[in-house]
Parts: structure tokens; C-alpha cells; sequence
């Protein structure tokens, strides 16, 4: 009965704790654990959807390590996403990186959407190698990339250096952009991306090809038919 009623004690506390978001939040857990009471999956979510409202990284991350000791103890997968979204905000993005990788590995369906999501924070903060790195993920992941992703992977690999690389890998997302936008035409936009990335590698014959491309593809058409 004693056990029992320790338990139900750590328990509440466990709630309560949820609410109050102590900045030891690791320490407690460690102590709760101590006790003997170990707090269920139930318990772990509450406290992580908490620390998530409050904009508590570091508990909402001290709860999810914990969580990840314990394979039945997955979060859900919107507790993920706002995670995720919280470490963007936080400008964390090597952390987003991090548990977006770990929801690969612990078998989530990870959508393209959340990878586009810590795509785009990465990019607006300049950080080329994550954005070309999270695309590379998604094709072993099986997960096809989207116009819009496409178009994320494009600008990025024109800065990551060194720019050859860029130039190739620029070269490649292009190329799956005209597959996946097809029959539509990739915009002006997306063709002088593609061409600068080729010039900043030194590659101007093939800038060169690839405007002679632009130019018969949008000849005749005005300036807002061609971007239309």
C-alpha cells in the first residue's frame, strides 16, 4: 500500500510539475524515478504538451530525452511537429535536424510537410548544408519531394559551398523540378537560379546552354506571361 500510494503521490506531483514547468525539470524526473514511480506515457505527453505551450525548450527537450529511453514511450507525432516548431523559433535548427532524424529512426510516418518545415527555417536563417542534407534524408526515407521542396533544395545547393558541388546538386534538383511540375514550365525564377549557380562554379557553357533553354522556352512571351 505504501508503494501504491507513493506512486499515486509521484504521480500527481508529475501533473503538477507539467504545469508548474521547474527549469530542473531532468531533476525531477531523475527524483520521481528514485522514488520508484515511474511516470507513464500519459504523464510524459502531459508534460512535454506543457513545456511545449510555455515555450520551455529545454524541459520540453529534458522530457523528450526521458521519453526516449522508453521505445513504448514514443510522443505523438504532434507533440513532434510543435518541438520541432519550437526549436525554429528558438533558432535551434541543428536540434530540429536532430529529432527529425530521430522520428526516421523510431519508425514515424515523417511527412514532407515536416521536413519542408524545418526546410524553410533553415533556409531563412542561411543554413544551406541542413537544407541540402534534410533532402538528402527524405530520398532515403523514400519520400518524395514536392515543387515547393524542390525549389528550397535549388536555392540552397546555388550557395552551399564548394560551389561545384552546389552546381551539381543545383543541376539535380532542377531537373526533378521540371519532372514534378511537368507540363508547367519551371519559372524564370527558378532558371536564374540555376544559372548562377553554374557561373558562381565557373561552368559557363553550361549557364550558357541553359540560357539558350530559357530563351527559346519563353520566346515571344512577355514579361507577366512568362512568369505567369
Amino acid at each position: 500500500e505504501e508503494e501504491e500510494e507513493g506512486g499515486d503521490m509521484a504521480s500527481a506531483r508529475a501533473q503538477v510539475m507539467g504545469q508548474r514547468l521547474d527549469r530542473n525539470m531532468a531533476l525531477y524526473l531523475d527524483e520521481i524515478q528514485g522514488l520508484g514511480h515511474e511516470p507513464d506515457r500519459g504523464e510524459f505527453e502531459m508534460m512535454l504538451t506543457a513545456a511545449i505551450s510555455k515555450g520551455n525548450i529545454d524541459a520540453a527537450l529534458s522530457v523528450y530525452a526521458h521519453m526516449a529511453n522508453h521505445t513504448e514511450y514514443k510522443p505523438s507525432i504532434a507533440s513532434l511537429d510543435s518541438l520541432i516548431d519550437l526549436c525554429q523559433q528558438a533558432q535551434r535548427y541543428d536540434v530540429g535536424v536532430a529529432l527529425a532524424q530521430d522520428a526516421l529512426q523510431r519508425g514515424y510516418h515523417v511527412s514532407e510537410a515536416l521536413y519542408l518545415q524545418v526546410m524553410g527555417a533553415c533556409a531563412d536563417e542561411k543554413q544551406w548544408g541542413l537544407v541540402i542534407q534534410l533532402a538528402r534524408e527524405m530520398k532515403e526515407a523514400g519520400l518524395t519531394a514536392g515543387p515547393t521542396t524542390l525549389r528550397e533544395v535549388l536555392k540552397a545547393a546555388r550557395e552551399v559551398l564548394p560551389t561545384s558541388d552546389g552546381a551539381d546538386q543545383a543541376t539535380v534538383a532542377f531537373a526533378e523540378l521540371k519532372a514534378a511540375i511537368a507540363p508547367e514550365k519551371p519559372s524564370p525564377a527558378d532558371f536564374n537560379i540555376l544559372i548562377d549557380a553554374l557561373l558562381r562554379a565557373e561552368r559557363q557553357r553550361e549557364a550558357e546552354a541553359v540560357m539558350e533553354e530559357v530563351n527559346e522556352m519563353f520566346a515571344g512571351l512577355s514579361r507577366e506571361e512568362a512568369e505567369a
